[in-house]
């Protein structure tokens, strides 16, 4: 009887890490990229973009 709800605890707090890793990672990503993007968009990647590709920046934003 304690067996098995010390396994069951162990399995609920497995599961609360890796929903918290995945959390975490998307958060983090997202933020990342959200960054990257804007600052990528801002600075020279309109620039960039405009000479390779017409219209880009205007489809993205």
């Amino acid at each position: 009887m304690i067996y098995s709800s010390l396994l069951r605890e162990k399995n609920d707090r497995r599961k609360i890490q890796i929903f918290f890793k995945k959390f975490v990672l998307k958060n983090f990503f997202r933020r990342f990229f959200k960054k990257f993007f804007n600052f990528f968009l801002k600075k020279d990647g309109k620039k960039f973009f405009s000479k390779k590709i017409p219209n880009f920046s205007q489809k993205i934003l």
